[in-house]
């Protein structure tokens, strides 16, 4: 979706492979239009790099900073050689007010940005108190393994809380998960449970 009458009001910019086009937190409020091209969003999250999608011919990036004013929460990085139309603020309202096809067209598409972003942070918020889980557990029971006994299942779960603050559902369902994909075997003894790690759960935490 390029508009072509914003080519009368704004230069072409051309960015080569591997240009960085914003940073996330960079003061910039220009959205973009792809001529030709593809560009990656990344994000840093807690030291991690996450990639958040890829932008192709015809579609638009940038746009946050453009509604609210403020930083960039996200890196744009041009994937190939990119040809852009860069459109600031006061032309983007101009472009809305003279074509409401734009801005129905725009909104649909933020609406759909919107759920997937969503999903996205749920699948981060998993995957991060999955891998706490993971690094208590390891640490633990190799603890557990020099001293020659067995790691119980209440100090495992009670620790975890400690150190997360997550709650005894969310460790339950997440040692569930763990044994049920083979990382992880919880055994009763006698009146006991106890927690045994698999060589898989290593994988994992590599």
């Amino acid at each position: 979706m390029v508009p072509a009458d914003v080519l009368l009001r704004k230069y072409e910019k051309n960015y080569p492979i591997n240009n960085v086009i914003f940073e996330e937190g960079e003061l910039s409020t220009e959205m973009y239009f792809i001529l030709e091209g593809e560009v990656r969003i990344v994000k840093k999250i807690q030291d991690v790099v996450q990639d958040l999608g890829h932008i192709f011919k015809g579609q638009f990036f940038g746009e946050m900073s453009t509604f609210t004013g403020k930083a960039r929460v996200a890196t744009a990085i041009a994937v190939t050689d990119c040809k852009l139309i860069c459109v600031d603020p006061s032309t983007f309202e101009g472009l809305i007010e003279s074509n409401s096809h734009y801005g129905l067209t725009i909104a649909k598409t933020l609406c759909e940005r919107l759920s997937h972003a969503d999903e996205q942070i749920k699948e981060l918020i998993i995957k991060n108190q999955m891998d706490q889980v993971v690094s208590i557990l390891y640490h633990e029971t190799s603890l557990m393994d020099q001293k020659k006994k067995p790691c119980d299942y209440r100090m495992i779960s009670s620790k975890i809380h400690e150190e997360t603050g997550f709650s005894k559902e969310i460790i339950y369902n997440i040692l569930s998960h763990l044994q049920d994909e083979n990382k992880i075997r919880i055994s009763k003894i006698n009146d006991d449970l106890y927690i045994e790690i698999l060589e898989s759960i290593e994988r994992r935490k590599k």
